[in-house]
């Protein structure tokens, strides 16, 4: 089985004002179904009591004070370049717990001298970013040629390459474990696309959505103070905006031409844009999008007005905009339908909810987060509305 620790937790710095973000992000992170979770000595104690899991890692400075944790069965640190017995000869460490040894390799000289005097203890091998100019397959079987009890992979990405070469090793290595953090926090392949890669490669459970990524991304901003990318690999407010045209017809016939996985499954809402060269097959997919029943001679009529509209602005019809002029035309109104993630399609609807919703009924975190965008849209109206609009009659 390929195995996903996150180590999120172990880059972030926690304060007082910040629990309550963090805390919901750790319910949320477990709920991602990662099999382990990382975490620093100062986040472990700011969390604690923490919520059940069946893998918690504790990265420490100092292998040799483990045994102040009885309750944490598995350890990390960084490796000492001189010490070849692994993180001080573990003295101190109880027999049922685990420590795992962190290698860095930046170069292939630094590789070459880890496969020359390869550590005794369990390993985890970071950095690797220069085998995206090289033959990172011969380096993947002398990897496992040299640590048959296998080895955690964490590559850097400051080659924008570590979710390749970590789904690549997973790929060429039954049992791989890699090693993330969500959103590339601290510079490591992020979470979510290690899960999404290996879910349509084949190689992770297919049943389950991910509806909480968005809310997690936004809690991530709250706590790091840094926006999400628009065009960000799963997490982006803008990977799922579609332009008119022979995107919008193919998107309409099959989505799998451009979409890996359905927006459902990520907690997202594809988005159509429509302008001056919109056909009608667009503006039909807008119709459903915005709840509206397609009528023949009227959305003609509709599609007429989006490309005098359209071409008068030089922009894009905002969804407000084309929302008004169904309403002016008569469209009927579609039944309002309730959508679930159980079994993700590529017709499904969104399924996803407002920021301040998925918070819960945390008082703090809707507070704190009251500046943060919903990277969601209400399914019953357009942007920004605040209640179902009703029918026209």
């Amino acid at each position: 089985m390929i195995s996903i620790c996150d180590r999120t937790l172990s880059c972030l710095t926690p304060s007082r004002a910040q629990l309550p973000a963090l805390k919901r992000f750790l319910t949320l992170l477990i709920e991602t179904g990662v099999e382990s979770i990382e975490l620093s000595e100062a986040m472990y104690a700011a969390l604690a009591p923490l919520p059940e899991h069946p893998a918690y890692v504790l990265r420490m400075n100092d292998a040799t004070a483990c045994a102040r944790y009885p309750a944490i069965k598995h350890f990390v640190c960084a490796a000492d370049p001189l010490d070849r017995e692994g993180c001080g000869g573990l003295k101190g460490v109880r027999t049922a717990q685990r420590v795992t040894q962190e290698q860095r390799a930046d170069t292939k000289a630094s590789l070459s001298r880890l496969f020359a005097e390869p550590p005794s203890s369990d390993t985890r091998l970071s950095g690797l970013g220069f085998l995206a100019t090289e033959d990172y397959l011969g380096f993947f079987g002398q990897l496992k040629a040299e640590f048959p009890q296998g080895i955690e992979l964490c590559p850097t990405d400051e080659t924008r390459c570590a979710t390749a070469l970590a789904v690549e090793w997973a790929l060429t290595c039954a049992g791989a474990r890699l090693v993330g953090s969500f959103g590339g926090i601290g510079g490591f392949a992020p979470t979510e696309e290690l899960i999404m890669c290996l879910r349509t490669q084949g190689l992770r459970q297919t049943s389950e959505c991910h509806p909480q990524f968005p809310e997690m991304a936004a809690l991530l901003q709250l706590v790091t103070g840094r926006e999400t990318p628009p065009a960000k690999a799963v997490l982006g407010s803008r990977i799922f905006l579609v332009e008119s045209g022979i995107h919008v017809d193919g998107i309409a016939k099959q989505p799998r031409c451009y979409e890996p996985f359905p927006p459902e499954e990520v907690g997202q809402k594809r988005t159509l844009l429509l302008g001056r060269q919109s056909g009608v097959g667009a503006v039909r997919m807008k119709l459903r999008e915005q709840g509206f029943r397609d009528d023949g001679p009227l959305t003609r009529l509709l599609c007429d007005q989006v490309r005098q509209i359209g071409a008068a602005s030089n922009k894009p019809v905002a969804d407000r905009e084309f929302f008004a002029m169904a309403h002016a035309l008569g469209f009927s109104r579609l039944p309002q339908k309730t959508t679930s993630c159980h079994v993700p399609t590529a017709s499904d609807g969104a399924s996803g909810q407002g920021l301040g919703a998925s918070f819960g009924s945390s008082p703090e975190l809707l507070a704190a987060s009251s500046p943060a965008p919903s990277l969601n849209r209400d399914v019953n109206g357009p942007p920004g509305s605040t209640a179902p609009l009703q029918p026209v009659t």
